[in-house]
């Protein structure tokens, strides 16, 4: 009881606590920066052709996809097939011709920098659709061949004129000079880059 008296004597001259509620259901939050990158990232040209070269590759991979699903593969494993088939368009395949000779997982995973374990599942994937066959060399059992099958030629030559109708759409503005310059361009970027991170 004595106690209870002195908390009673101790809270009797205590102002009441008076608390607003109106502002609980609508707090006022600070108003987040306008740009958080705003003072370490500066406009540049060199970083504005970059980040245009990321939005563009994104939405060509996009566009290859619709074209490649209708026949039941994905944009990476076409672009496979046609390092299989040894695409006279990609880079370096030009300057130094493939021969004859059928192509190892492991050249393939170095020409699309993908890994290993990756490689593999799109070959095995392309295998059961019947578009790839492997063949193991007799002087290495453990080195396999990849070919493209019969089937697997036959889709490349139902992609392509999607390809070559996408393609003239995208450069039908470029003049011929022009798109020479581009080309010469773009592989000066891609030596950088495979000389800087190899």
């Amino acid at each position: 009881m004595l106690r209870t008296n002195a908390l009673r004597e101790t809270f009797k001259n205590c102002e009441p606590l008076k608390m607003n509620f109106n502002n609980l259901s609508n707090p006022k939050m600070p108003e987040p920066p306008r740009s958080i990158a705003k003072g370490f990232i500066q406009k540049s040209l060199e970083e504005s052709i970059v980040m245009a070269l990321l939005n563009l590759s994104d939405s060509i991979i996009k566009n290859g996809d619709v074209v490649c699903q209708r026949m039941g593969i994905t944009t990476q494993q076409w672009r496979m097939m046609l390092h299989l088939a040894n695409d006279p368009n990609i880079p370096y395949i030009d300057e130094q011709p493939a021969s004859d000779r059928p192509i190892v997982a492991s050249e393939l995973a170095n020409a699309l920098n993908v890994s290993r374990p990756n490689v593999t599942n799109l070959i095995n994937s392309l295998i059961e659709k019947g578009l790839v066959s492997q063949k193991e060399d007799k002087k290495d059992r453990r080195k396999k061949f990849l070919m493209l099958t019969t089937e697997g030629v036959k889709i490349l030559e139902e992609i392509e004129p999607s390809r070559r109708k996408a393609n003239r759409r995208l450069l039908e503005d470029f003049s011929e000079e022009n798109k020479t310059l581009f080309l010469e361009q773009l592989r000066n970027c891609l030596n950088i880059i495979n000389a800087d991170f190899s």
